[in-house]
């Protein structure tokens, strides 16, 4: 194996682990904003989700680098787009659902276990800091997914000093206000992901139609 197939080999490992820290902090911030009531948790994990998605094709990416083009392979990239494709619209519908519930407790005010929100973002912005450190080597090959991390962290970060503010002030409305505005990024970053896996299953689409 050459030097480039080795790099090619722990760009892949470096990003699935990535995933799976990803996918551990999204689940865990879902779960824990349920309990404290924290929509701008909820927020945050979705942008996570819409990483890990982004993520899974830039491994596919990678592995079409080191594998060979073989039939099998071309199929099973464009199965990783068409569900993250999938995963992209879900992900649009909930931030949607989630922006009409933030609109809704400025009227309606939902007590936020601050402290706890402060917590389970914090430790996010660790998972964040960790995913972004192991792309630190790739930050070139796969700058896009790189950039989204660093994102990630920001807004762990954000969510922290919103928790914070919260605490201190105890504005309720701070939460429904912070969800909204991450959800507004977020829906940038869902448009280019569902149009990255729109543009893998089209040039998947194209090969096998060459191929036929």
């Amino acid at each position: 194996m050459n030097t480039s197939d080795q790099g090619d080999s722990g760009a892949i490992g470096r990003l699935s682990c990535s995933i799976v820290i990803n996918s551990i902090v999204a689940v865990f911030e879902i779960v824990s904003g349920f309990i404290v009531g924290s929509l701008a948790l909820i927020v945050d994990a979705l942008h996570n989700v819409t990483d890990v998605s982004s993520m899974v094709i830039g491994l596919w990416q990678k592995r079409k680098i080191v594998a060979t083009k073989t039939d099998s392979n071309n199929h099973y990239q464009k199965m990783a787009a068409m569900a993250t494709f999938i995963i992209g619209t879900i992900i649009l519908g909930t931030v949607i659902f989630v922006v009409f519930t933030a609109i809704s407790r400025f009227t309606q005010p939902v007590e936020i276990i601050s402290w706890q929100m402060a917590i389970v973002a914090a430790i996010a912005l660790l998972g964040n800091l960790v995913a972004s450190y192991l792309f630190k080597k790739e930050r070139h090959s796969i700058k896009t997914i790189w950039r989204r991390s660093w994102q990630d962290a920001l807004i762990s970060l954000l969510v922290i000093i919103g928790a914070l503010a919260i605490y201190w002030t105890h504005y309720w409305w701070i939460d429904p206000a912070l969800a909204i505005v991450i959800s507004v990024f977020l829906f940038k970053v869902i448009y280019e992901v569902v149009m990255e896996a729109l543009n893998l299953i089209y040039a998947a689409d194209n090969r096998e139609a060459i191929k036929k």
